[in-house]
C-alpha cells in the first residue's frame, strides 16, 4: 500500500418517502465500490455516537467519505463521479449541492483504515440487546446481550430505527408463550444483527437462517457470527426464490418498494409470525393496504421516530 492515502467527502441529499433516506448513497456506492474504492464511510445522526471536535451531528443530509488507498487520478475519478451524480439526482438544486460538496485531501498515514473506528461506540437497541464494535469495552448488565461486531467499511453500525423496530418487536413475540418458535428467517440480513439478536434472545431458536443479496454483506455477517460463537444462526448463499421450507418466524427490514415485490414469496416462507419493517410512517395506509392478504393478518404496528414495523400472523 502507498504512503499516501486518498480522502474524498461528499454531501449527499437525503430521499424523500417511500424511499429510505440513505438511498442515494445505496446507489451511489455501487458505482464507489466497481472503482475500486478502498473504504466508503458515511456520518449522519443516526449512525455516529460521537463528534470530533467542532463538529455538530447531521441532520439533513448524509456526508459520504471516500477512501483510496493509492494514488490515483483524482480529476478523472471526480469527473465520472459528478456524472454518476447526475444520472442519481433528478432535482437540479439538490444535485448543484451535492457537486459543490465536494472536497478531497491527499494525506500520509499507514493506519487511516482504523482512523474512522473511533466514531462508532456500543448501544443499547432494545431492552437486552447492546450492539458493541469489536474494538470497544462494554460493562456488561445482568439483563443483557452483547453482540460484537466489525461493521467493515463498507456498512456502519446497521443501527437505523428499522432495525431497532424489528429487535423490540421480536423481543416482545418471544416474552408471548402462546407463540411457540423454533426457526426464523430473515431476508435481506445485512450484516446479521437481526439474527444474532434472535438467537440471544431466544434459546428455543434451533434454526435461524440469513439471506442477503449482497455478497460483501454476506461475508461480514458471516464473521460477525462466527465472532458471536452462534451455532443456530447461518447466512445461506441464496436468494429468497431458493428457499424451500418454511419458518416459525419470518423477518424482513428492507426499504418498502422491494417488500412489495417479494410479497408472495415472505407470505409463502411464513409458518406462523411475520415481522417488516423499512417503512415510513407517512406510507403508513398504503402500506397495510398494498401488503393485505387473506393469508395474514395484522395484529400490532410499532413506531420509531420516522419509521414504522408490522407484525402478521399467517391465517
Amino acid at each position: 500500500m502507498d504512503n499516501n492515502y486518498i480522502k474524498i467527502k461528499i454531501d449527499l441529499p437525503l430521499a424523500v418517502a417511500p424511499l429510505e433516506q440513505d438511498m442515494y448513497f445505496q446507489i451511489l456506492s455501487i458505482f464507489l465500490w466497481n472503482k475500486g474504492v478502498s473504504g466508503v464511510e458515511t456520518r449522519d445522526n443516526e449512525t455516529f455516537m460521537e463528534w470530533e471536535d467542532g463538529n455538530i451531528p447531521i441532520k439533513d443530509h448524509i456526508e459520504a467519505i471516500i477512501y483510496f488507498d493509492k494514488v490515483i487520478d483524482v480529476d478523472s475519478f471526480l469527473f465520472e463521479l459528478k456524472k454518476e451524480l447526475k444520472n442519481i439526482i433528478k432535482d437540479e438544486k439538490l444535485l448543484i449541492n451535492s457537486i459543490k460538496s465536494i472536497t478531497y485531501e491527499v494525506n500520509k498515514n499507514e493506519d487511516w483504515k482504523n482512523e474512522w473506528k473511533k466514531f462508532f461506540k456500543p448501544i443499547k437497541i432494545s431492552k437486552h440487546i447492546v450492539i458493541k464494535p469489536e474494538w470497544e469495552t462494554y460493562d456488561i448488565k445482568d439483563d443483557e446481550f452483547v453482540i460484537d461486531i466489525n461493521p467493515d467499511m463498507a456498512f456502519g453500525t446497521g443501527l437505523h430505527e428499522t432495525t431497532k423496530l424489528i429487535v423490540q418487536t421480536i423481543e416482545k413475540v418471544f416474552l408471548q408463550e402462546k407463540y411457540n418458535l423454533s426457526s426464523m428467517l430473515d431476508v435481506g440480513a445485512g450484516t446479521g444483527i437481526l439474527g444474532m439478536s434472535a438467537s440471544m434472545l431466544n434459546s428455543d431458536l434451533t434454526n435461524i437462517d440469513l439471506i442477503e443479496i449482497d455478497l460483501e454483506a454476506r461475508r461480514i455477517a458471516k464473521n460477525n457470527i462466527i465472532k458471536n460463537k452462534l451455532k443456530n444462526v447461518n447466512m445461506l448463499d441464496i436468494l429468497i426464490e431458493d428457499v424451500n421450507i418454511t419458518y416459525d418466524l419470518v423477518v424482513s427490514n428492507i426499504i418498502s418498494s422491494v417488500l412489495y415485490d417479494i410479497k408472495n414469496e415472505l407470505i409463502e416462507k411464513t409458518k406462523n409470525i411475520l415481522v417488516l419493517s423499512g417503512v415510513q410512517a407517512s406510507e403508513k395506509d398504503e402500506f397495510i393496504r398494498k401488503f393485505s392478504s387473506n393469508k395474514l393478518k395484522l395484529i400490532d404496528l410499532f413506531q420509531l421516530n420516522d419509521w414504522i414495523g408490522l407484525l402478521y400472523v399467517k391465517r
